[in-house]
């Protein structure tokens, strides 16, 4: 079973704890590659802009792997709009 895949119903029993979790959303914070290595707050799958150079993120999916205990980020990435775009 994959622990961050949403159930059905939306209600995940969390093994020794002493609540559920009935719904979530994915919050990634992410440093840029431009030059000013900005960080950039991925809430939600709201896109997400650098305050820097304007290159939009958005995430896509997060994936835990339960071997390696480690989580996997997907992000859409698009350039920043010509008008937002420092010259």
């Amino acid at each position: 079973m994959n622990p961050f895949k949403l159930m059905t119903p939306a209600v995940v029993p969390l093994v020794g704890q002493p609540f559920m979790v009935k719904g979530w959303f994915p919050t990634v914070q992410i440093v840029c590659a431009c030059d000013a290595h900005e960080p950039v707050l991925c809430v939600g799958v709201a896109p997400s802009a650098c305050p820097a150079c304007g290159r939009v993120f958005q995430v896509q999916d997060i994936v835990f792997h339960a071997k390696t205990d480690q989580m996997q980020i997907s992000l859409a990435v698009a350039p920043a709009p010509l008008e937002t775009r420092p010259s």
